[in-house]
């Protein structure tokens, strides 16, 4: 994902034509610039906390895949700052 910006639809799943999103096609979804993650869906960070923390998210119908997320990106932040 380069920019850090995508939707849950394209991530997750995309309710209106019942498609697995990107967690399902692939065993990597890697974030560039990962002080830039958004989504425009304001539920997309929960969602993401949720399939991290139990490998799994239910959005309709529950779904579970296999796909390891990458943050790759600068911080802008001292380490102090960063292991609070």
């Amino acid at each position: 994902m380069s920019g850090g910006q995508t939707t849950v639809a394209n991530l997750f799943y995309n309710m209106s034509t019942r498609r697995i999103g990107l967690v399902g096609l692939w065993d990597l979804v890697a974030f560039d610039e990962v002080a830039g993650i958004s989504f425009k869906d304001k539920d997309g960070v929960q969602i993401m906390k949720d399939f991290m923390a139990n490998g799994r998210f239910s959005r309709g119908a529950e779904v579970i895949a296999d796909a390891s997320f990458a943050f790759v990106g600068n911080i802008d932040q001292s380490i102090d700052s960063l292991s609070k």
